[in-house]
């Protein structure tokens, strides 16, 4: 079974699914210190609508939440936008990058214990575990939330999602440590493989066995995207291959400004106005987008 924040489903019943998408991001100690940074009714109506939108126009019924403890993760607020929308939301425990005090003073084993306490109550919704590897590579705080994820794993089996640089490749280096500390490939998806506009990136990770997500797609990058999918699925790579667009519903100041070109109800609307037709035009069968978005994903929580 996988856990959504509004109850148990089968992995049959995760339907067309975003593998990383965020309802909020924000700095975790200013949410804590100013009740009002992100006005909760505000969140929920924005998130309710976007995610109304993608069910309606798109057919989506699962939506992973990557958001981590150090992003501002609010289970009690996803549960919100998840009952009013309708689309089920899979909730994320673990680490973005930025180092923070108790990461520097604390041991890995001291952070998984409690990490594996809110996973077993299985009303948090919580089905995907999140570590980050960007620029700068694995310094040694980076390390400690690899050794709290896998021991987590270890003890929870949830699969993980990798935040990477693809410039710097830094996902091979983070795999590396994870399956040393027990996270197979297979129960991995490094993310943010296309960022650098080439394949080759994806194919080593691909060739260890990890799952990857093409993400971060946007409209003026569609083109770059459809590109390195295309490359990927030409060469056969196509069990192991997700979609997503890494957008944000709601984010600090944005939410007191216009909404950005790209943070309106169709952002999120590219993959399939715009990637998936793009492929077919290429001569990809359109079945592919059931696969990147429906048994792909099932394969990966099953």
């Amino acid at each position: 079974m996988i856990r959504t924040v509004t109850g148990e489903i089968t992995p049959e019943e995760l339907g067309r699914t975003l593998i990383h998408e965020h309802i909020i991001c924000t700095s975790p100690e200013f949410q804590f210190a100013f009740p009002g940074w992100l006005p909760g009714e505000q969140v929920v109506k924005i998130g309710v609508a976007k995610l109304r939108y993608m069910a309606e126009k798109y057919q989506l019924r699962t939506f992973v939440d990557g958001t981590p403890i150090s992003l501002g993760r609010d289970l009690a607020l996803l549960r919100e936008v998840s009952e009013k929308s309708g689309v089920q939301i899979i909730a994320s425990s673990g680490f973005y990058h930025y180092p923070c005090f108790t990461a520097i003073c604390v041991p890995p084993e001291t952070m998984a214990r409690f990490i594996i306490d809110e996973v077993n109550k299985s009303e948090n919704g919580i089905n995907i575990l999140k570590c980050a590897v960007d620029a700068d590579g694995v310094t040694p705080v980076i390390r400690k939330y690899l050794e709290t994820v896998a021991l987590v794993h270890r003890e929870t089996g949830l699969p993980v999602f990798m935040h990477s640089h693809s410039g710097n490749k830094t996902g091979l280096a983070a795999q590396e440590i994870l399956a040393e500390k027990g996270v197979p490939p297979e129960k991995t998806v490094v993310g943010h493989v296309a960022d650098s506009n080439s394949p080759d990136y994806a194919l080593e990770l691909l060739e260890r066995g990890c799952y990857v997500s093409v993400d971060r797609i946007r409209s003026a990058n569609a083109a770059n995207r459809v590109e390195v999918l295309y490359h990927l699925l030409r060469k056969g790579c196509t069990d192991r291959i997700m979609v997503s667009c890494d957008h944000v519903c709601c984010w600090d100041t944005v939410m007191n400004q216009p909404p950005a070109p790209n943070d309106d109800l169709e952002a999120m609307g590219v993959i399939f106005d715009g990637i998936f037709p793009a492929l077919e035009a290429r001569g990809i069968a359109p079945e592919m987008a059931d696969k990147l978005t429906k048994e792909n994903v099932i394969n990966f929580f099953s």
